[in-house]
């Protein structure tokens, strides 16, 4: 998350870090739960690259943004898709 509130303060969107802090602090609190493109890896269906992880990263670079946590992680989603 760091990565792309980086990327986006770089494009302008002022966007505080400790929002990303806040974001996991929701997550503690909802309980159990599955993220949902860890649901539909489970079900085999296409994940969601393009507006979740590929666009971030796409707008990091534009940006001149260092993300090589986001592009590892597009990484491996890419090759886990079932679409690949």
């Amino acid at each position: 998350m760091l990565e792309v509130i980086a990327a986006a303060n770089a494009l302008g969107l002022k966007i505080p870090e400790t929002l990303a802090d806040k974001q996991i602090e929701r997550t503690r609190n909802m309980g159990a739960y599955k993220a949902s493109t860890l649901i539909d890896f489970e079900r085999r269906q296409p994940l969601e690259l393009d507006s979740m992880f590929l666009e971030p990263l796409r707008q990091a670079k534009k940006a001149g943004v260092p993300a090589p946590r986001l592009s590892a992680l597009c990484r491996v989603l890419t090759a886990l898709d079932p679409r690949n």
